[in-house]
Formats: structure tokens, C-alpha cells, sequence
């Protein structure tokens, strides 16, 4: 139930089911009982938010469909652990069932965060989304980041447990943060700029959404439509943009095989003063093959290349080669890591960040650039999920990036949700999903920065000591108590 906080359904009290369970978990007789009432409910948080990725399995079907107990039942399991151990663990650190409730946040939080980054990280559905469902609380992350917010939604669980403790004045202490973060989201939601009042001479950036079902995409046969359809939706009026950008794989080529292929689709695609991004497979001299990113202008040349840094394990490649199970369902060839990124430069738009895939994901992986883009542009190829949550949330974590950075994203799937997104979190234009689409957008400006951008982890941090005081303070101040009893 408490899931239907997260997209696309976006109801967010229903975050407020976790409750009674942290209730009945700082109550609980034993560490172990708490741990199972809350990892429990955590798998079961999982298990209905992340039912999508079971979907992958059926474009090939086969020897794959043998993973389903495994990514639908025993994926969701593992990624609850985090909560269970967590759990367990202030439960022993801590006495009182109002001091453990104080520390739940402080290690469920941590939690969140130990898997976002852990074995390559998974931050999907971490507790902070339950907040994309309203655009004043998502204005948290301009201040604290995915990180706090995670401490913020879990004190917001936290104060109807100690309600129902009788615990009043500690239920107060330990929504303040998340009270002051929101008063100072509705004033920068008060103060927005008007989307209408957008620059109108501002670049045009078009994103094509060709919406090519997975299966179809490599079949060979069908290549040449899969490119008429492109080129057709790439070529609308009015042409006048400054970049058009072709999905994630876009291209059912291996650069640079077919060169004039691609210079042919850039020539005819590019408008006349404006560059093609499109995504395809890349193999460089030495035979690595990559995820990449390429940008023509309309004389067909290449001009810059980004090769995706942050690979989606047993997807793009397997850390565990050699079983011969595994190398059967999931194939022979790896996928290379990417150099770290530098800026790819549009004239007329500036500077981009490329994000491919899941990369957008990761707080912390745009953060560790030593350069701030105009625009992140990140390429997606939702087609593997069908009509299901994937998308949603997806394109939902753009928007929190967009949030946090205070920068625009445009956002292109093969299928699935393509859209922009000023640097506010708020969506200017959007697909439909399943649909082919063409999206004209002009290019916000970004902000110069938000406080989260100059605090980055500083924020997370301050929100962690101040929980932590309030644990031990209320922890000491039992002691007291009772040695004076």
C-alpha cells in the first residue's frame, strides 16, 4: 500500500502505511522481531514498486524467463535486507521504543543510501520518491538532495508512530527539519519564474521518440522502416532546431561499421544549422565495444563522442563471468566503462552533460564532474518495460536530478516517457507512453546553482548529526532518569 506513494500512482500519504509497522517494530519484544516486521514490509514495498523489471524477460523469453523468481521475488528481498539489518541494528543501539523510532531514521536513511552507491548502487525507490508526487515537497532536493530527502520522508513515517506513542513533543523535534525544508519549498514554488515567459527566441531542441518495440528493433529486416520511421518524424515541420536527438541504441549499427549510414541519417535529420545526437553500440580499434552517444553536424561529421560511464550490471555486462549458466542467459560480451565525461558543446546551446540510461539515477555520479553543464541530456530505451511503472519512475528521477541541479533535462526513450524539464522539476512538454512522438522544446535557462549544488553532501550530512544528537540526547536523558530513580 505504501507504495502507491511512488509513480506513477504519486499518492503521497499513502508513504504513511509504514507507520503502524515502524510502531509495532520499536515495540517489538526482540531486535530480530523488529527487523522482520520492517524488512517484511520493505520486500513487500519492493516487490510491488520494482514488478517492472520482470517484464524485461519476456522481449527474448527463452532461458531467461528462468530469472523471474529471482528479479521479481529475491531482487526485491535483497534490496530489503538494507532495512532489515538497519533495523536491527538501532534496535540494539537503542533502549526506549521513542528513541528507536528516532533512530530508525538515522539508519534506514543511511540504508538508503548504503545501496545507492553498494555493488554499483540501485538508488531505485529509495524513500525520497515518495515525494515526486507533489512538486513543493520534490523542491526539497534543491536544498538537501535525494540523500536528505530520504531522512525528511522518513521522519514524516517516524511522527505518526510517536503520536501514537503519546510522544508529542518529540514527534514535533522530529518533524522540524522536515518542516522547515517545506516551508522553504513552498517559497521557492511561490517565487517561480512563468513558464510562459520563456526566452521565445530560445534554441529548440527536438526529441524523437520512434517507439520500436524491443523485439523488432535488431531484426534486421526491418531496419530500413525502423529508419524511414525516423527520419520521417525527425523531419516535421517546423525543422528549426539546433539539436535533434535520436534515442539510447537508436541505430541497429555498430559504429564505425556502416559509417555512411549514419552520416546519411545525420545529413537527413540534422536541421540546417543545427547538429543529430543519437544514440548506437561503439567499437573502438582495440574491439571494446561501448554504449555511446554520438554528435554530427549537417555535414555528417562527427563531432564529439560520450561513452557510457555507469553500466547496468548483468544487463550491459556480468561480474560473474565464467558460470556457465549465467554466460548462456545474459550472452558472451561485455560492454566497456566510459572515460569520465567532458562537456559536449552545442553551439547555440552550450554545454551538455550526457546521462544514459539509469544513469540519471545517481545523485552522486553528476556530482563528481569538476564542470557545471547548461543542460543534462540524458538518452533512454524504456522499451524493455512495456506499459508498466518502469517509465514512470524513470522519468520521474529526471525530474528530481532536474530538481537537485537546477538545470533543464531533456529526456529521449525509444519508447517510453520522453519530455523536457526546466531546472524547477517542472515538465514543459512530454510523451505519452507507447507512443511515437516528435517533442519541440525550447531550452530554459538553468539557475546558477541551488543549495544542494553547494553543499552536496554537507546537506545529508547536517540532517544526519541533527538526528543523531536528538537519538543520544533523548538516549542520555533516559539514563539520567533512571539512575536518579
Amino acid at each position: 500500500a505504501a507504495s502507491l506513494a511512488l509513480p506513477p500512482a504519486g499518492i503521497v500519504p499513502a508513504i504513511l502505511f509504514f507507520s503502524p509497522v515502524f510502531y509495532f517494530a520499536a515495540n517489538a519484544l526482540t531486535a530480530r522481531q523488529a527487523s522482520l516486521y520492517v524488512g517484511l514490509s520493505s520486500w513487500g514495498w519492493f516487490t510491488a514498486s520494482l514488478y517492472w523489471i520482470g517484464s524485461s524477460l519476456f522481449v527474448d523469453g527463452g532461458l531467461q524467463l528462468l530469472l523471474l523468481p529471482f528479479v521479481c521475488l529475491l531482487f526485491p528481498l535483497f534490496l530489503a535486507l538494507f532495512w532489515a539489518a538497519a533495523t536491527g541494528f538501532a534496535f540494539r543501539v537503542f533502549s526506549r521504543p521513542s528513541v528507536r523510532l528516532i533512530g530508525f531514521i538515522i539508519c534506514l536513511g543511511c540504508a538508503d543510501y548504503l545501496r545507492s552507491v553498494m555493488l554499483t548502487g540501485f538508488p531505485w525507490n529509495v524513500t525520497a520518491h515518495a515525494f515526486l508526487g507533489s512538486l513543493v515537497l520534490a523542491q526539497g532536493a534543491s536544498f538537501v538532495g535525494q540523500n536528505g530527502l530520504n531522512f525528511l520522508a522518513l521522519s514524516v513515517i517516524v511522527a505518526p508512530a510517536l503520536i501514537m506513542q503519546r510522544r508529542f513533543s518529540i514527534a514535533c523535534a522530529c518533524l522540524t527539519p522536515f518542516l522547515l525544508c517545506f516551508i522553504l519549498s513552498a517559497d521557492r514554488v511561490r517565487t517561480f519564474p512563468l513558464s510562459k515567459d520563456m526566452d521565445v527566441i530560445a534554441p529548440i531542441i527536438r526529441l524523437i521518440q520512434p517507439n520500436i518495440p524491443q523485439q523488432d528493433k535488431w531484426d534486421f529486416d526491418q531496419r530500413g522502416a525502423h529508419f524511414d520511421k525516423m527520419i520521417a518524424l525527425a523531419q516535421q515541420e517546423p525543422i528549426s532546431a539546433a539539436l535533434t536527438v535520436l534515442p539510447e541504441a537508436a541505430l541497429a549499427s555498430v559504429w564505425p561499421n556502416e559509417p555512411e549510414m549514419v552520416k546519411n541519417m545525420a545529413e537527413l535529420i540534422a536541421s540546417p544549422s543545427g547538429r543529430m545526437a543519437t544514440g548506437i553500440l561503439r567499437r573502438d580499434e582495440a574491439g571494446n565495444l561501448f554504449n555511446s552517444v554520438l554528435f554530427f553536424d549537417r555535414a555528417s561529421q562527427l563531432q564529439q563522442i560520450y561513452d557510457k560511464q555507469h553500466l547496468v550490471p548483468f544487463g550491459e555486462y556480468v561480474p560473474v563471468r565464467g558460470v556457465p549458466f549465467v554466460d548462456v542467459i545474459a550472452g558472451s560480451i561485455d560492454i566497456k566503462q566510459g572515460q569520465a565525461a567532458q562537456p559536449v558543446i552545442v553551439p547555440d546551446i552550450g554545454s551538455l552533460r550526457v546521462l544514459i540510461c539509469y544513469e540519471i539515477i545517481f545523485p552522486d555520479f553528476i556530482a563528481a564532474d569538476n564542470f557545471r553543464p547548461d543542460v543534462l541530456l540524458t538518452l533512454s530505451n524504456d522499451a524493455w518495460f512495456g506499459q508498466t511503472a518502469g517509465p514512470h519512475q524513470h522519468f520521474a528521477q529526471a525530474r528530481l536530478r532536474a530538481i537537485e541541479e537546477g538545470l533543464p533535462v531533456f529526456r529521449v526513450a525509444n519508447t517510453g516517457i520522453s519530455g523536457a524539464i526546466d531546472g524547477y522539476g517542472r515538465v514543459l512538454a512530454r510523451s505519452e507512453l507507447g507512443a511515437a512522438a516528435v517533442i519541440d522544446a525550447p531550452l530554459p535557462l538553468g539557475l546558477e546553482g541551488t543549495v544542494y549544488t553547494h553543499l552536496r553532501m554537507i546537506a545529508p550530512l547536517l540532517l544526519l548529526l541533527g538526528y543523531l544528537f536528538m537519538s543520544l540526547w533523548l538516549e542520555f536523558s533516559h539514563q539520567r532518569r533512571n539512575k536518579s530513580g
